[in-house]
């Protein structure tokens, strides 16, 4: 039978708490109740409550709280600690850890819980979801975060057509590439061309969802219709992208020399440069400004998000600054929680500097599709806005 501080607890628990002080308020009285078992009850129903209110991790202006019940340890990693192990600290007299961080008030990361020192997990109190090249992460979107509205899938009559797969026979790679084509509502005569790089998770609805922001975009009239073509860095089996995407001529000639000219012959797209771009992310970021260089006649229009410029700052720089000043148009973007911030901005320096138009997105957010995705409606605008 429950005490009367147990159900003062689980009656004042009804009215979820709203501020992080409501909340200590809460759990100070859960901690006074005398019996363990009944502490362990209302420490249950408390969280109910929250899970139930949307409200774990508990976020309010810059600070959110994890919460994990029912462990021995617990510990948190994520975009804001590099995927390391930040532990969280048992609340006195509670079954619970709790881990208190402060992050930017419009910040989205993704994250797992680590427990009991090995096993990785998902939140089970948070829906929040999104999918990465390992596998789904728990998401924390602070108050201040505004999501994509460009995601949703629209209804049938409004979306393009996502190809099935397709390959063709390499002479640069002395490879069988795959690749998709999404063709927009209406056709693919005259459109302007995006090649991305990463395909396979740039057109999967969980992680890039492009043919869903294309597809809104156009209904929307934001944009020209355009025609993508993901190319998957997959081969046997095995992902080639790091041998791919890093300063590799070979890939770029494929990419410049035989894709484009097999997707304009077949689709027709716009043999204009200025009318063709390439996009990619992290390693994909870095062949995208690669080939700025070693496919200047081909992509007149260069997106990178989250470059990953550790890998080949240097040369990248230097070829950077020798090229033509004027016809190449470039859009960069970063995130500010362990993603490569600073060279990244030093990189759109370097193009101003050097007479390049150029533009930098940056979000608090790390090193994740959520990121990516939700700003793909900038890329888009940026080079293909509707007249």
């Amino acid at each position: 039978m429950l005490t009367l501080a147990a159900l003062l607890v689980l009656s004042n628990a009804i009215e979820t708490p709203r501020t992080l002080e409501q909340l200590d308020r809460a759990l100070e009285q859960t901690a006074a109740i005398r019996s363990a078992e009944q502490r362990a009850d209302a420490t249950q129903h408390l969280l109910d409550e929250l899970e139930a209110a949307g409200r774990l991790p508990f976020a309010e202006g810059g600070r959110v709280r994890f919460l994990f019940g029912g462990a021995e340890s617990a510990a948190v990693a994520g975009d804001f600690n590099g995927w390391s192990a930040s532990a969280a600290l048992r609340v006195p007299d509670l079954p619970l850890h709790a881990l208190e961080l402060e992050l930017p008030a419009d910040a989205r990361v993704d994250y797992k819980w680590i427990v009991d020192g090995e096993r990785w997990m998902l939140d089970p109190r948070n829906a929040r979801r999104q999918r990465s090249g390992f596998g789904d992460n728990s998401c924390v979107w602070m108050p201040g975060y505004e999501p994509s509205p460009w995601l949703a899938e629209l209804p049938e009559e409004q979306r393009g057509v996502l190809l099935p797969a397709q390959t063709i026979e390499s002479d640069a790679l002395q490879l069988e590439i795959q690749y998709r084509v999404h063709v927009p509502v209406g056709g693919s005569d005259g459109c302007p061309l995006l090649v991305v790089t990463d395909g396979h998770e740039y057109a999967d609805a969980e992680m890039g969802a492009l043919p869903r922001v294309l597809d809104a975009l156009v209904a929307a009239e934001r944009i020209r219709p355009v025609v993508a073509v993901f190319v998957d860095p997959r081969v046997a089996g095995k992902n080639l992208r790091a041998e791919q995407y890093v300063r590799n001529p070979a890939f770029a000639r494929f990419l410049a020399h035989e894709l484009v000219p097999r997707i304009e012959a077949v689709h027709g797209t716009s043999p204009r440069r200025p009318d063709r771009a390439i996009l990619g992310t992290s390693l994909g970021g870095v062949n995208a400004l690669y080939c700025a260089t070693e496919a200047a006649g081909t992509f007149g229009c260069i997106a990178a998000q989250s470059p990953a410029l550790h890998v080949a700052e240097e040369p990248l720089r230097e070829a950077l600054g020798e090229l033509e000043v004027g016809p190449t148009r470039f859009l960069l973007s970063t995130g500010t929680l362990r993603d490569g911030e600073r060279r990244t901005r030093e990189l759109q320096a370097l193009l101003e500097e050097t007479g390049h138009p150029s533009r930098l997105l940056v979000t608090n957010e790390g090193h994740s599709w959520g990121q990516w995705s939700a700003l793909l409606d900038d890329v888009l605008v940026h080079f293909f806005a509707a007249p």
